[in-house]
């Protein structure tokens, strides 16, 4: 069983955001050390206060996320919660839009 992790830490914002447009992912090389993982990054957004785009890029993320695991045929996912680290985004208000996101992305694939 393929594994799907996408993980914005620090170190890959940081690096990603060089390359990247934040609320869109790419996989991200070398693979993991684990067997049949793939790693994915995806820049998210910054805080700001909510008013500025933050809960759509970061719908982005998940919902672009969601796209590469069906391109890739990737059975499991598993995602952090993604800029709430040290991008500042409120936890519960990221939790809602990860599962409403991913919700609507199951609906819509399954009809």
């Amino acid at each position: 069983m393929a594994r799907f992790i996408a993980r914005p830490d620090r170190n890959s914002c940081r690096s990603a955001a060089n390359s990247a447009v934040a609320g869109r992912a790419k996989q991200k090389l070398p693979r993991l050390q684990i067997a049949g993982a793939f790693r994915y990054s995806c820049v998210g957004p910054v805080w700001s206060g909510g008013n500025h785009g933050e809960a759509e890029t970061l719908a982005n993320c998940y919902r672009n996320s969601l796209e590469l695991a069906l391109e890739h045929k990737i059975k499991t996912i598993a995602f952090p919660a993604i800029s709430c680290g040290a991008y500042r985004y409120p936890i519960a208000d990221a939790a809602r839009i990860a599962i409403k996101t991913t919700r609507d992305f199951l609906t819509a694939m399954t009809g």
